[in-house]
């Protein structure tokens, strides 16, 4: 069932499964939204005043955060990354690699070159914008941010509810 406007949205609504399933490509897509139904709701995990103002994203900012297949490679490189910071260059490949579908050894520089200029100029900065990472220009280096760990878990749980990791 699909939850429209009308309808109240609960907890156990984000764990049904759709009556018609969507294609691939919209399933996130509509899974994001309606878990940011939930989370204009409140049900989000509580916060104290101070943290609350790091962790101030809006439902909507956390939708277009997570949007893209991209960002949400960028993310899961950063969360399964063993050292902190990484290299744009590293994070990159990592990126380009789930893309592909192969090993970061196998991709040729034009595959590693598209994915970083895109990193570089796009996914990192906007990232960065929202807390999600941190950006130093200078050593062209990201680490994970004030916000990284809610939206990572709201990725997670997206995937989890998917059945995709």
């Amino acid at each position: 069932m699909y939850v429209t406007e009308h309808q109240p949205l609960t907890i156990e609504d984000t764990m049904k499964a759709p009556e018609t399933p969507p294609s691939d490509k919209s399933l996130l897509a509509h899974s994001l939204k309606k878990f940011t139904g939930l989370f204009e709701r409140g049900h989000t995990r509580q916060t104290s005043d101070s943290e609350s103002s790091k962790l101030d994203l809006e439902s909507s900012e956390v939708f277009d955060l997570l949007s893209l297949e991209r960002r949400q490679a960028i993310i899961k490189v950063l969360h399964d990354a063993e050292k902190t910071p990484v290299s744009v260059s590293e994070l990159s490949k990592k990126v380009a690699a789930i893309e592909y579908n192969c090993a970061p050894s196998e991709l040729d520089s034009a595959q590693e070159k598209r994915i970083y200029i895109a990193a570089y100029q796009v996914h990192i900065p906007y990232l960065a914008e929202a807390s999600v990472v941190t950006y130093d220009s200078e050593r062209q280096l990201v680490d994970r941010g004030e916000n990284f760990d809610r939206v990572h878990h709201i990725l997670q749980i997206l995937l989890d509810a998917l059945g995709d990791h």
